[in-house]
């Protein structure tokens, strides 16, 4: 049986207090007051949690286009921390870090997963490096690939770490090969309520597939996107504009965005497999994409943050292993990247800037 989402369970602790709903609303009441975003985003969703309402409003990353609000029944939300702690085998008095902001997704399911399953949960300011500000060994963990990245020296800190937000570079997966933290990657939305597969970054049984967790199963439409079917957060099929390789009903590979495939002269680009390719030879930030081509429709550009570029295209030439018609034609340099409100790289804004 599910519970309600009303329901606190008896060993939840936050930074080493228990705390029942009422308690709860009174800390959601303290942040509120708090000049500081973070808390404050912490409190609101307090307050939205536990008042009478069915379903709650989210806001999307906006990392695809432009943010949106979506209405999300909370019951679903209670499914999605049950098949976690599932998945995890997560037991209550387990210990957690909380370092994701709670104006997303990622940072409310965090929240919701403690007080359902029972965790010890530790809540820090979100920053680059969060680790830094705790000398703890936590049992569980969030984080965006950024974060992970610089938190590599002190990452025997966590037992289990989830990351997400956005895609894991090859360059970051080999960093964490030795590690005894067992990483994964995750893959989901706002619409999925938080993460529906999850892949291991490290360790022997690592590999390139997404596994599902428990009651969900999955599809392809016919553009070859991904569908997910997950009765317990969603009546109907979510379909998603993610471009999948399906071994298995449970199984994919993620390959990119459909909205992001160029079309250069009647062959499909994927960018997102082009800049996996191209991730070992950059320290700035970068992507590729398509810009309109009066002979192929569309041409592939390399899209890279800073004062100059690291490559060009002649060594790109010589160091990628990418075949002639995968390499950009066109490199622009950009100073500072535009980004969305959740921090990622927006790219249709850099795109027009070019233009």
């Amino acid at each position: 049986m599910i519970p309600s989402f009303h329901n606190i369970h008896s060993q939840f602790r936050w930074n080493g207090q228990k705390h029942a709903v009422d308690s709860l609303l009174t800390l959601a009441n303290e942040y509120l007051l708090i000049d500081n975003d973070y808390r404050q985003s912490i409190g609101v969703f307090i307050k939205d949690w536990f008042d009478e309402s069915p379903t709650i409003t989210l806001n999307t990353s906006g990392s695809t286009g432009t943010p949106k609000a979506i209405t999300i029944a909370k019951k679903s939300m209670v499914a999605s921390a049950i098949a976690t702690g599932d998945f995890f085998r997560l037991q209550p008095g387990m210990t957690a870090l909380l370092c994701l902001p709670a104006n997303y997704i990622g940072g409310k399911m965090m929240l919701v997963r403690a007080w359902l399953l029972g965790l010890e949960l530790t809540e820090i300011n979100p920053n680059q490096d969060p680790l830094s500000a705790s000398e703890a060994v936590f049992d569980f963990c969030a984080m965006t690939p950024h974060q992970l990245s610089n938190s590599l020296k002190n990452l025997s800190q966590i037992k289990t770490l989830l990351v997400g937000g956005a895609p894991v570079s090859e360059t970051l997966c080999k960093k964490i090969k030795a590690s005894t933290a067992r990483v994964y990657e995750t893959y989901g939305m706002t619409e999925t309520v938080s993460h529906i597969a999850v892949r291991l970054l490290n360790g022997q049984a690592n590999n390139n597939f997404f596994q599902t967790l428990p009651n969900v199963i999955l599809s392809e439409d016919s553009r070859g996107c991904l569908v997910v079917h997950a009765s317990q957060i969603s009546t109907a099929p979510i379909v998603t504009n993610d471009l999948v390789r399906l071994h298995s009903p449970t199984s994919f590979e993620w390959l990119g965005r459909v909205d992001r495939v160029v079309n250069s002269g009647g062959i499909k680009l994927i960018p997102e497999q082009i800049e996996r390719a191209l991730a070992s030879l950059f320290t700035q930030r970068f992507f590729v994409a398509g810009l309109p081509d009066p002979q192929y429709g569309q041409k592939l550009v390399l899209v890279v943050e800073g004062n100059s570029a690291e490559q060009s295209i002649t060594s790109l030439k010589q160091e990628s292993s990418l075949p002639t018609i995968q390499l950009p034609k066109e490199v622009f340099v950009v100073a500072k990247f535009l980004e969305t409100p959740s921090g990622k790289i927006n790219r249709l804004a850099v795109l027009e800037s070019l233009c």
